[in-house]
């Protein structure tokens, strides 16, 4: 679960709600998106995961969506660097 502040643009009144996204991780980001597509699920940023961070040990990915209410998903993958 991903908590943020609402985040309103200079000289407009920020309210009390902030955002929420409730984030999934899988071990197969494009499978499940390709499942989840197969089921009439538009991803926000297009058919591609999107490079979130490159961390020591792992690459993150991430492929925000809306439910049917409007509430953000996100899948979540870790691509795990190999040691030589």
């Amino acid at each position: 679960l991903n908590q943020l502040p609402n985040e309103a643009p200079r000289g407009e009144e920020k309210s009390l709600l902030g955002y929420t996204e409730v984030v999934l991780e899988t071990p197969d980001i494009a499978g499940a998106m390709a499942a989840l597509k197969a089921r009439g699920v538009a991803f926000l940023a297009g058919d591609k995961p999107i490079h979130v961070a490159a961390l020591p040990d792992c690459d993150l990915y991430a492929a925000p969506f809306r439910d049917p209410d409007g509430h953000v998903l996100s899948l979540l993958s870790r691509v795990w660097k190999t040691t030589r």
